[in-house]
């Protein structure tokens, strides 16, 4: 006790503690993120493989039923949910109520058996992502619009160096194109030569795919180095894939003779249109806590910078969806009754108790607020609308 009232008679010491607390909290409030909702996680995990060219049967088969394999032997495990569709499989798991550490064992449990199980998925099949699922990347926080005067390939490749350069903005989880029609070449089977030769189309198929896998060719050994050799199943030519041998009964024959080859582009995920034109969307996805009114600044800069190229580019980009109007909005709402609440505060206690207990309760509860943002801002919160 007496130990306490010598702490309470010091008023250097108070003096210096209320400093304190008011500028730390003053820069904690500065510095403490904003985003619209707060960030927490689902406990989910999105699974996603791709085979380009399958059917959803053969998606279901040859890749969902191993991987729904592989998460069985996961514990914690409370559904399992799952989706097979033309080119891509897609398996969302969704764990039990965990804490945050057993959670992250979990996800290194997941990725360990999804590894252990690519070795029964096909060559063809592109590496498994394996991603949590939580408020920030589950929604979108901005979508960015690409469009130009034409759907052509122009589009695409800026569309493409847009998505590429906004992944690498500070605070961005994914970016995602959506409407984005990727070149590709197109065999189209001429049925009526298929069945003169006697070539079943599954075959044909399968003929025309070795030709484009990447396959391990050992090493080789030069001098006091080695060499990892690779034959990448990759190629730019559309005269070259015409002229590819197709054996057959009959002997060897070109390609171009039993099928149509052209180059062309993908199946779109969507169709855009913008003001009138063709355009590509790109769904932006922040990670947690960060700050959305900093993030979207630097979109928006990224953005009249990239307008300014325009003339040269052939395509604008326009913000579409933006989320600091109602976060800017819900702040400007609590500063200002803050303000007001504390001036009325001040003056219903002036009225009633003197000027003294005003000043005391004016300066105590901008010294409380402080000190709770400081704490808030320590332990990781954010300013965000619960």
């Amino acid at each position: 006790i007496v130990m306490l009232k010598s702490i309470l008679d010091n008023h250097v010491l108070a003096t210096l503690v209320l400093v304190l607390v008011m500028v730390m909290g003053v820069v904690s409030y500065q510095n403490m993120p904003r985003e619209k909702n707060p960030t927490f996680n689902y406990n989910a995990v999105s699974v996603v493989t791709g085979l380009p060219g399958a059917s959803a049967w053969d998606i279901e088969k040859v890749i969902t039923t191993p991987i729904e394999a592989a998460v069985a032997k996961v514990s914690d495990v409370r559904t399992v949910t799952s989706s097979s569709q033309e080119g891509f499989s897609s398996v969302t798991v969704r764990f039990g109520d965990i804490d945050d550490e057993t959670y992250d064992r979990r996800i290194t449990d997941l990725r360990r058996e999804i590894q252990n199980a690519s070795a029964q998925l096909p060559k063809e099949a592109s590496q498994t992502s394996v991603n949590s699922v939580n408020s920030s990347n589950a929604f979108p926080s901005a979508s960015v619009m690409v469009y130009s005067l034409a759907n052509d390939e122009n589009l695409r490749k800026q569309a493409r160096y847009v998505t590429k350069d906004i992944e690498r903005i500070k605070g961005i989880d994914s970016a995602r194109p959506i409407g984005l029609q990727e070149p590709e070449f197109q065999i189209r089977f001429k049925m009526d030569r298929l069945q003169g030769l006697g070539i079943s189309p599954t075959s044909l198929a399968d003929t025309v795919r070795a030709y484009f896998r990447n396959v391990s060719a050992g090493t080789i050994k030069l001098n006091d180095q080695q060499w990892v050799v690779r034959l990448i199943g990759e190629i730019n030519d559309l005269e070259y894939l015409s002229k590819l041998p197709i054996i057959t009964a009959r002997g060897e024959i070109q390609l171009d003779s039993i099928a149509e080859v052209t180059r062309s582009r993908s199946k779109a995920s969507g169709l855009v249109n913008f003001r009138g034109h063709p355009a590509i969307m790109i769904s932006i996805a922040k990670k947690g806590n960060a700050n959305t009114l900093e993030l979207l600044d630097d979109i928006n800069k990224y953005i009249e910078k990239r307008n300014e190229l325009s003339e040269s580019t052939g395509i604008t980009l326009s913000l579409l969806y933006d989320q600091t109007d109602s976060i800017r909005s819900s702040i400007n709402v609590m500063e200002t009754n803050a303000f007001y609440g504390l001036i009325l505060v001040m003056l219903m206690t002036w009225l009633f108790l003197g000027w003294k207990m005003a000043m005391l309760t004016t300066i105590g509860i901008p010294f409380t607020i402080a000190g709770t943002f400081w704490v808030l801002s320590t332990i990781g919160f954010t300013l965000n609308n619960p």
